[in-house]
């Protein structure tokens, strides 16, 4: 009878300290994911789409979306762009901008020269963040500022 109360006493033991590794280790994972949960929320920021312009030719189609964003990363906004429908064979870009009221609805705009590379009397380069170009090779580039409107000419004013 004391064997079987030894045997008895000495399984609890095990158990228990079988338990508490487990324990730990569920606490730790938890508090990993609170951690993870509370800096994605800290750097959550916002991409909201504000105009589309898709132009077609015979050989082409080019399309540019403006969009505000309240983020300064650069890898985060590009991150964000290549999730951008894509038409191969034709160029993309994607502009950026740093102030919602002044981002342009370009899905308004008349020309080319409007809706895609921001070139009209309304001046939106100085709320460009930057410019995200992908060609019809599939090569992106970045355009800081108003890179991409300096090169294809200048804003009217």
């Amino acid at each position: 009878m004391k064997n079987i109360i030894m045997l008895l006493a000495v399984l609890t033991i095990l158990i228990g300290c079988a338990k508490k590794p487990e324990t730990m280790k569920q606490q730790e994972s938890s508090k990993e994911t609170e951690e993870y949960l509370r800096k994605s929320k800290a750097t959550k920021h916002i991409f909201k789409g504000i105009g589309y312009y898709k132009s077609e030719t015979s050989m082409k189609t080019w399309q540019s979306f403006t969009i505000y964003t309240n983020s300064k990363d650069k890898n985060e906004m590009i991150e964000f762009t290549r999730k951008q429908p894509y038409i191969s064979g034709g160029q993309t870009f994607v502009h950026f901008f740093k102030n919602e009221s002044k981002t342009p609805d370009i899905s308004k705009a008349t020309d080319d020269d409007s809706g895609l590379y921001l070139l009209d009397e309304n001046n939106y380069q100085d709320n460009l963040i930057a410019t995200y170009q992908r060609n019809e090779n599939g090569n992106e580039y970045w355009w800081p500022g108003d890179g991409i409107t300096n090169d294809h000419g200048t804003s009217k004013k």
